[in-house]
């Protein structure tokens, strides 16, 4: 329908500028394109990362042992076995425990010597009782030192036993 001016001639109407519109879609384009790309990037970072922490984590650290000088106790009576001569090696992947026990060495000591001269012969000569001591040795080392935190001692390990 054509319009008409105050002066009564008719105008035609002109068609309606789409360049606004356009602008608008454009803008809503690139503002998708963008966040789907920031969100793309964002998914390829933390899948990334999380891949990069589990490689992390799946290596396992190095083990650190620490040799103490050889025990010789008396063993308790009954049986022929009458004295236990051992090396006793401890691992363990934790420098701060390396450092603890290294530390507190004469604790340490004392606490496998009074496991060790609690031991009776005949029970040290098969590799079960070998395992129960070695366990026992464990748990007393790795009580915590003066309110510190409990030690991380892996594993016990003999590197010689002689009982007689």
């Amino acid at each position: 329908m054509a319009r008409s001016t105050p002066t009564g001639t008719p105008v035609s109407e002109a068609p309606k500028s789409t360049k606004p519109k356009r602008k608008k879609l454009w803008l809503i384009l690139l503002g998708t394109l963008g966040l789907a790309g920031a969100g793309g990037a964002g998914a390829w970072y933390f899948t990334f990362q999380q891949e990069a922490s589990a490689a992390q984590a799946s290596k396992p650290k190095p083990a650190v042992f620490i040799a103490l000088e050889p025990f010789t106790v008396n063993l308790q009576p009954g049986g022929d076995a009458q004295y236990l001569q051992t090396t006793v090696v401890l691992r363990t992947t934790e420098p701060d425990t390396e450092a603890a026990i290294k530390t507190h060495m004469p604790v340490v000591r004392d606490r496998i010597l009074r496991v060790l001269s609690s031991q009776r012969g005949e029970a040290l000569l098969s590799t079960e009782g070998k395992e129960k001591l070695a366990s026992e040795i464990a748990a007393a080392v790795t009580a915590p030192f003066d309110g510190e935190r409990p030690q991380a001692v892996d594993a016990v390990l003999f590197t010689s036993f002689v009982i007689q």
